[in-house]
């Protein structure tokens, strides 16, 4: 997917209003709509076993503080886990899994 931003550059003041085009292209190897600045990779694996907000606490704690992780969101009734990246490939998505299986609950990719 190739998405395009343009930026108008011009003079508002007094008569003379120029108009210059700036057309950025970016190419999103994995088809997500990106941003001017991109978009922050995301991982979703499956987790089971959590029973209660407590399990989500834990495992929200244990991946937010991996090296690599920007922010990740973990949904109780679907159990999933979105992990936001501080890039791609910062961190694998086997140490995400072993993050998690290592607090006892059941981690595997989506």
């Amino acid at each position: 997917m190739i998405l395009y931003h343009a930026f108008l550059f011009g003079s508002f003041f007094g008569s003379n209003f120029g108009k210059t085009f700036i057309v950025l292209k970016h190419n999103s190897p994995t088809g997500d709509k990106m941003g001017l600045f991109g978009k922050k990779p995301v991982v979703t694996i499956k987790v089971e076993g959590m029973s209660c907000n407590h399990c989500v606490m834990r495992v929200t704690k244990v991946l937010e503080e991996l090296q690599g992780v920007k922010k990740a969101k973990v949904d109780l009734e679907k159990k999933k886990a979105d992990i936001t990246l501080v890039k791609e490939g910062s961190v694998s998505t086997e140490a995400l899994i072993n993050a998690v299986n290592e607090l006892g609950f059941k981690a595997s990719k989506n």
